[in-house]
């Protein structure tokens, strides 16, 4: 994984879908400009952290080394799942200066009990376990056992 040193937002879909139906059922919003975001983003190295809690390995790297990976994998062909990546990572390492203000958000939901989780061990543990038991992801062990190939991304699911 590359180094990076910035807050990661992670946003549960069960929040955003709330946040959209509640918001585009109030009349008095109908001109109004919501984001609705995590307003609790999590640091990437505690991403990361919780990622191996899991009992997933990671080694972390520097970003030019983990981007030359990338495209070493992915540009020489298209049916790899990172090729569609390849634009998100330029030369420089992305930064966090793109922020999303939600304030209007919470502020318009203050009387409701629609709340977002923060980003915690806990909630990566939910999603990881719902991905391993779907076939989405293969488990810590399963990648221990088959060997890690740079070159086999997982497969895409699409709905």
């Amino acid at each position: 994984v590359p180094a990076f040193n910035m807050m990661v937002d992670m946003t549960p879909v069960d929040y955003a879908s709330k946040c959209i139906v509640h918001l585009s059922m109030q009349k008095k919003f109908l001109e109004e400009t919501f984001h609705v975001v995590n307003p609790l983003p999590a640091h990437w190295s505690n991403v990361m952290t919780w990622l191996r809690s899991f009992g997933y390995s990671l080694k972390v790297i520097s970003y030019d080394q983990w981007r030359a990976e990338l495209l070493k994998v992915a540009e020489h062909s298209s049916e790899n799942a990172l090729y569609s990546l390849i634009p998100f990572f330029g030369e420089e390492a992305p930064d966090n200066s793109v922020k999303f203000d939600c304030q209007n958000t919470l502020n318009s939901l203050v009387e409701t009990s629609i709340t977002c989780p923060s980003v915690s061990a806990e909630l990566l543990n939910t999603y990881l376990s719902y991905y391993v038991s779907s076939g989405f992801l293969p488990t810590p062990q399963q990648i221990e056992q088959l060997g890690y190939e740079l070159n086999k991304a997982p497969e895409v699911m699409t709905l």
